[in-house]
Order: structure tokens, then C-alpha cells, then sequence
């Protein structure tokens, strides 16, 4: 089983060199990629000392380090990775110990295409635990809730209840599957990337739950995070602080 991690970088020096030392931890991931894509910070400077220290450790750009943003980032990420399987990780988050425990086991089996399971809550501050815990709490993402295929149809893309169904964090997904049965990869819609990537691949692509009862991999949440603010079950927009 070989693992490639794809980690989108964007002024997160101080989060990103434990994000990736959370990936390393597993024997299965043969590769971290870090695409930083025009940090402000000292983002890059740390991605390239990670790159110098770790053999498995391979850093990407886009032409003339412009910033293309996260969306084209992970696509780029995707077209280069060499493990049979994908995974991801937000910069500011990182893995637990248990975070393929259940792939291991439900990836055997050839009709899985991919396996998702529970993202917990951390708050690097109390400034941003005062900030958002009305909006994150201490719960489990996905709550607990099964995540079936073909749940998601287009008409119902834009309702609420359907976007704590799991967290891109704990995918991860048979390289292969992902490239024959997609349409397309990440997009630039209005909604949030991810959630687009997510339902598309939750209709396309055969996903099981692993580990609900527990997180696999903790959501960091600082100062100044985005969030998408969620009300009359509608998504309104991403806002920052």
C-alpha cells in the first residue's frame, strides 16, 4: 500500500513542519507533497528546509510561483503522485496515530475505492477557541452519519445538511478509481473546493466509512482560519478575520 499525501501551502509557517511530520509517522505514505503557491510568509523557506530533511519530501510551484490558489494546488499535486493511493491534509491540521487503521483492512477489498472517517477539533489558542466554538464545538465530523453513494445529486449541491458528511482530511482514495471515474478533479465553482471535490466523488466514486467513533486527524483551527459560515441551511460565505 503506497500512500501519497497532498498538502496545499499557503501562510502556514506555523503549522505546516508538524502537519508533515504527522504524515511521515506512516510507513504506508511513500511521498509528502507540499505545493506552496505564493505564501506571504516564511511558508516556502520552511517547505524547503522540510524537502532538504526528509527523502520523502517533494516540493512544488506553479510556473513563476504564482498564486493559482488551492484548488489548482491539489490538482497539481494529483497529476504528479506515484502511490496507489491519495490522501490530504490542510496544512494546519495533521494526522493521529490511527489514521489508516481502517485502510488498511477496507482497501483490500478491490470494489473500494476509497475510505473516509472522523476529523476532530483542535484550537491552537484560546483567542480562536473564543472565536469559533460556536461554529465548531468540540464534535466529530461527520457526527457519526454514513456517507453512501450516489447520496448526492446536483439539485441538492448548495443545502448544508449534506457538508459535514466527512472531511477531506481523512480520505483516501484509490488513484486509479479517481482518474477513470471523475469528470474532472477539483473545480473553481462558488462553493468551497473541497466540498465540490467531495460530493462529486461521493456520487462517481464507491466510498466507505472507517473510523467514525473516534478522529483520525485534528482540524486546527487559529486566529485567523476560514470558515463557512452556515445559516437557514444555506452556505452564505467563507468569511475571515
Amino acid at each position: 500500500m503506497k500512500i501519497s499525501v497532498i498538502i496545499s501551502v499557503y501562510n502556514a509557517e506555523e503549522f505546516v513542519a508538524n502537519a508533515v511530520r504527522s504524515a511521515l509517522q506512516f510507513e504506508e505514505v511513500c511521498e509528502v507533497f507540499l505545493i506552496e503557491y505564493g505564501s506571504s510568509d516564511h511558508s516556502l523557506t520552511i517547505c524547503e528546509k522540510l524537502e532538504e530533511d526528509y527523502d520523502r519530501i517533494k516540493l512544488f510551484q506553479h510556473n513563476q510561483c504564482r498564486n493559482k490558489g488551492n484548488i489548482t494546488s491539489r490538482n497539481l499535486g494529483i497529476e504528479n503522485a506515484s502511490g496507489d493511493f491519495i490522501s490530504f491534509l490542510d496544512a494546519s491540521n495533521y494526522y493521529l496515530p490511527n489514521r489508516f487503521d481502517a485502510e488498511r483492512e477496507l482497501l483490500k477489498n478491490q470494489k473500494v475505492d476509497g475510505v473516509y472517517g472522523a476529523v476532530g477539533i483542535h484550537y491552537y489558542s484560546q483567542r480562536a477557541k473564543e472565536k469559533y466554538y460556536h461554529l465548531y464545538k468540540d464534535c466529530l465530523i461527520p457526527c457519526c452519519k454514513k456517507c453512501h453513494p450516489k447520496t448526492f445529486i446536483p439539485r441538492r449541491l448548495n443545502k448544508a445538511d449534506l457538508f459535514d458528511q466527512f472531511s477531506i482530511d481523512t480520505l483516501t482514495v484509490r488513484k486509479d478509481r479517481l482518474l477513470e471515474k471523475m469528470h474532472y478533479l477539483f473545480t473553481s465553482y462558488s462553493m468551497q473546493g473541497d466540498v465540490e471535490f467531495l460530493l462529486s466523488l461521493s456520487y462517481y466514486l464507491e466510498l466507505y466509512y472507517g473510523i467514525l467513533h473516534e478522529p483520525v486527524a485534528m482540524q486546527g483551527v487559529h486566529d485567523s482560519c476560514k470558515v463557512l459560515w452556515i445559516s437557514n441551511k444555506e452556505v452564505l460565505s467563507a468569511i475571515t478575520e
